[in-house]
């Protein structure tokens, strides 16, 4: 993991904090502040008054959870655990092409950019990559190795989009972040088979994402906490109905044409290895 790079010692609120702006999804300035409280590199310059406030407005909201049930993790190590399994299969595939889908305020390129040389391309709507310009420019860490690119993710022909993003790299990753949980049943395969189709077209690579199963017990009460809190910060737009299981989530993943589907086990970090959680991170492979 790149924990260890350009931390977070740098001040997240700048003097002309850029106006919040109307487009752009809640939950990115959320989770911007999560991963800068949890001390992930570059995440202060993606800090947002919207973010500041949600964070804190779903903490109050959520302490009881862990606290009442401590096998159980609050909000931020959820979003830890699966942002730090995400990095951590970033890592072992050492790409030389990084593609992230509704990259949000996330600060995973940048630091494959600045500190890797690594080509980077995030790809979101328009608001969303306008106001990451803006913070890239406020902290002053733009970089050559990363492009933006305003583009509807449902619409047609992303598999032509990502062959073509993708066609001089020998080792390309994909990743989507807390992405497909958001999408009505028919998107979520219509992007996942356009992924796996873009990957097969270059000569193959890796899709990095996570997918929520339904659970019972109290690992089902987590996964009710989380929904609250994604309706708190949201205002009310919850995410998509979870997967019936692993194995329903696997079938889905392999049914959009991968030809590998590895589910990444918690224990590859330790800390968090011991907690319940409703969410799975999966590596998706095309040969």
């Amino acid at each position: 993991m790149l924990r260890g790079v350009m931390r977070n010692e740098a001040d997240p609120r700048p003097e002309a904090e850029p106006a919040e702006d109307s487009g752009i999804a809640p939950t990115a300035h959320y989770t911007a502040s999560a991963w800068y409280r949890l001390g992930f590199p570059y995440g202060f310059a993606f800090v947002t008054p919207e973010g500041r406030r949600a964070f804190w407005g779903v903490r109050i909201a959520g302490e009881w959870v862990p606290a009442v049930l401590p096998q159980l993790p609050s909000m931020l190590d959820y979003l830890e655990l699966r942002h730090a399994l995400l990095e951590d299969a970033v890592e072992r595939a050492q790409p030389d092409m990084l593609v992230e889908l509704a990259a949000g305020l996330s600060r995973r390129g940048i630091t494959w950019a600045r500190e890797r040389g690594v080509r980077v391309v995030e790809v979101d709507l328009p608001p969303m990559i306008a106001r990451k310009r803006t913070q890239l420019a406020l902290h002053g860490i733009e970089s050559d190795a990363m492009t933006l690119v305003a583009r509807d993710l449902l619409e047609p022909d992303l598999d032509v989009f990502l062959a073509e993003t993708l066609r001089d790299a020998a080792r390309p990753v994909i990743v989507a972040e807390g992405f497909l949980g958001y999408l009505a049943e028919a998107e979520r395969s219509l992007v996942v088979a356009a992924v796996a189709e873009g990957l097969r077209r270059v000569g193959g690579g890796v899709f990095l994402c996570d997918l929520r199963m339904k659970r019972s017990g109290t690992a089902r009460a987590l996964s009710n906490a989380i929904r609250l809190g994604i309706m708190a910060v949201t205002r009310g737009h919850s995410a998509k109905p979870d997967f019936a299981s692993q194995d329903a989530a696997e079938g889905f993943l392999r049914a959009a044409g991968f030809d590998d589907v590895e589910v990444l086990a918690p224990d590859l970090i330790p800390r968090l290895a011991h907690l319940e959680t409703p969410n799975r991170v999966f590596a998706c492979r095309v040969y």
